[in-house]
C-alpha cells in the first residue's frame, strides 16, 4: 500500500486532524494518515485495535499555511511516512493491515468516522 499527496494545515498541528483513512472505534480500524502528537503520521493495525504508528519526526513539527508534500508506504515489512521529498521515518510491522476486514468504517477523506478529527485545511493531489 502506498499514498501521496499534498497537505495544507491552517490551525496548529497540535489538534488531531485526519487527512485520509478508514479508523472508527476500537476493533474497526485498519490504516489512518494524520497529524498525531504535533508530527504527521500514520498509523496501521493488524487486529482492528492496538495502532502502530510511524510518525515523521525527522521533518519535525509541521509549520501551518503552506503546502507539504507526504508520501506513506506499508511493504509488508515496514511502515514509513516522508515529507517534501526527505528522509522517510519507518517503523517495523510485518504483519498484514486489516483493510478488507473492517465492517461498516468506511474510507473516508478529510476526517476519521467515530470523532472529531477533522482536517483543518487543505488537501491535493492524492494518489
Amino acid at each position: 500500500m502506498s499514498a501521496c499527496g499534498w497537505v495544507w494545515i491552517d490551525t496548529s498541528s497540535a489538534t488531531v486532524q485526519t487527512f485520509m483513512g478508514q479508523w472508527g472505534a476500537a476493533g474497526g480500524r485498519a490504516f489512518v494518515i494524520r497529524t498525531l502528537s504535533s508530527r504527521y503520521s500514520m498509523s496501521v493495525t493488524a487486529d482492528g485495535t492496538t495502532a502502530v504508528t510511524v510518525s515523521a519526526a525527522t521533518f519535525g513539527l509541521p509549520p501551518t499555511g503552506a503546502w507539504h508534500f507526504l508520501a506513506v508506504y506499508y511493504d509488508r515489512t515496514n511502515i514509513a511516512i516522508g515529507v517534501n521529498n526527505g528522509v522517510f521515518d519507518t517503523v517495523l510491522h510485518s504483519t498484514d493491515i486489516t483493510a478488507g476486514v473492517v465492517v461498516d468504517v468506511p474510507f473516508e477523506l478529510g476526517r476519521a468516522f467515530t470523532n472529531n478529527q477533522h482536517l483543518d485545511g487543505r488537501m491535493a493531489g492524492w494518489g
